[in-house]
């Protein structure tokens, strides 16, 4: 089973693309909350996405899941382009 994995795994980190895509994916995932952290100061408005509200209780599934549905297009087109490859 380990080995099943491994040559998956090496079949994805040779295709240029799907490197691509994976390293995009993470590195947005971890945009998401160093973006929330930094206040923008823009002229007169100061603009702080956590004092805005959006990691209250309610919201946060709302975010969260619309962040999700929207990421999820990079992993099925590596997921589709492995296929493919096949």
């Amino acid at each position: 089973m380990l080995r099943l994995l491994q040559i998956e795994f090496i079949k994805l980190w040779n295709n240029r693309a799907s490197k691509v895509l994976i390293i995009s994916y993470f590195v947005l995932l971890t945009s998401i909350a160093l973006i929330a952290a930094i206040k923008f100061d823009i002229g007169p408005v100061q603009f702080h996405l956590a004092d805005q509200g959006i990691f209250n209780f309610p919201y946060i599934w709302h975010f969260n899941t619309f962040v999700t549905a929207l990421f999820k297009l990079f992993l099925a087109i590596v997921i589709v382009s492995m296929m493919s490859n096949e």
